[in-house]
């Protein structure tokens, strides 16, 4: 027995397995849901993409006004601080010259 014939009784075998004629009811079912399948999965990979792109626009447009933001937030803190460190010092002043000022005498911790 050669080569050939062990193909044909492999071939034999397979198509005794599946049916002769036609694919099963069952394999044409299959055949379509793995269709289907297939291009739901392709549908939501161009989906994926698409969306990646909104996101990245929308992160390149929000990024300097979010840089603008931080830097007005700096700016307030920093004023804010600025503003405390002038009253402590008007009040050390005040208590160093010997003034009675309302608030002049330092905290003790």
């Amino acid at each position: 027995m050669g080569s050939a014939d062990n193909i044909w009784l492999v071939d034999a075998s397979l198509n005794d397995m599946v049916g002769r004629s036609r694919p099963s009811e069952q394999t044409l079912r299959l055949v379509a849901q793995l269709q289907s399948l297939s291009e739901l999965i392709e549908s939501l990979a161009f989906r994926v993409v698409e969306l990646e792109e909104r996101l990245a626009a929308t992160e390149a447009s929000l990024s300097p006004a979010t840089e603008r933001s931080a830097l007005a937030a700096g700016e307030l803190a920093a004023e804010q601080r600025l503003q405390e460190s002038e009253g402590r010092i008007a009040r050390l002043e005040a208590w160093l010259s010997g003034a009675d000022v309302q608030g002049a005498q330092p905290r003790q911790c």
